[in-house]
């Protein structure tokens, strides 16, 4: 009852000030209205790939120009269970080159991506890009049994709010395509 007479007590207070009924949010007179959420501290993409799974994970999730970002790259492989219960186990000793491209496709530069220390098989690298747009990031992995790799991700830089191709976490993998927060603490 008290839910249903505030709604009436707001549209009526709408229409007597306008004389229109508008669909306005609450606190529509606040002057952040219209302020978008800021940026994710962090973003994660999952890329599979010939059996594999490469997990990206980029900080800050949406960077400005001219800010560094760190670049980790986790790669993977099933070892049972599908969807939201599957699992996965990280693959040490990689030897892995990171290809970062700007937004009109032109090549910045190739990077090794160095083993994080104490993090099990963690790659990373920091990168500072320098213009606006939807950067790409190729990776081309290489195990110690031989087998090869490629993936690659999209890094928007100050491109916010995310386009629709870049909402969620990539892939359906392990429930990657769920879109979630993606900001929040980050688990090194």
């Amino acid at each position: 009852m008290q839910k249903t007479l505030l709604i009436s007590m707001t549209l009526s207070f709408s229409m007597l000030q306008t004389g229109r009924l508008e669909a306005a949010p609450p606190f529509a007179g606040d002057p952040n209205a219209d302020r978008l959420p800021p940026k994710p501290e962090s973003r994660a993409w999952n890329h599979k790939t010939s059996g594999l799974v490469v997990s990206f994970l980029f900080e800050p999730g949406v960077p400005d120009p001219n800010q560094v970002t760190t670049l980790t790259i986790v790669p993977s492989e099933p070892v049972g269970g599908t969807g939201l219960v599957g699992r996965t186990r990280p693959l040490e000793g990689a030897d892995i080159v990171v290809t970062v491209k700007d937004p009109s496709g032109k090549k910045l530069g190739r990077y090794r991506a160095h083993p994080n220390p104490l993090s099990k098989a963690k790659y990373g690298l920091h990168y500072t890009p320098a213009v606006r747009g939807v950067h790409t990031v190729e990776v081309e992995g290489k195990l110690p049994n031989g087998k090869t790799f490629l993936a690659e991700a999209a890094l928007p830089v100050d491109v916010w709010p995310l386009p629709a191709e870049l909402e969620g976490t990539g892939d359906k993998v392990q429930g990657a395509g769920i879109k979630r927060p993606l900001s929040g603490p980050v688990s090194k």
